[in-house]
């Protein structure tokens, strides 16, 4: 039974999930609500920060050779500075 086309049906116990997930035959990932989920950990704030043209024009520059945003670039150097995982 494809869960996504029945929404009252898709609230199921764990063990009844790993069992459906171990046999392999059916697609879980309708059991589950992607607006629901949570990242613990990974909650997040925005700032505004202002730097020097120089500066920013240095970070987007390192962005542009890595492939990173220069958002991304930032978080992961200040996760770094301050002792954090990314």
């Amino acid at each position: 039974m494809d869960r996504r086309s029945d929404a009252s049906a898709a609230v199921i116990d764990a063990a009844t999930l790993d069992r459906i997930f171990d046999d392999g035959e059916e697609d879980v990932l309708g059991y589950f609500n992607p607006a629901s989920l949570r990242y613990p950990g990974r909650e997040t704030r925005t700032v505004a920060v202002a730097l020097p043209t120089s500066v920013f024009d240095a970070v987007e520059r390192e962005a542009d050779l890595t492939g990173i945003r220069v958002e991304d670039l930032i978080e992961t150097w200040v996760a770094d500075k301050v002792g954090l995982a990314a």
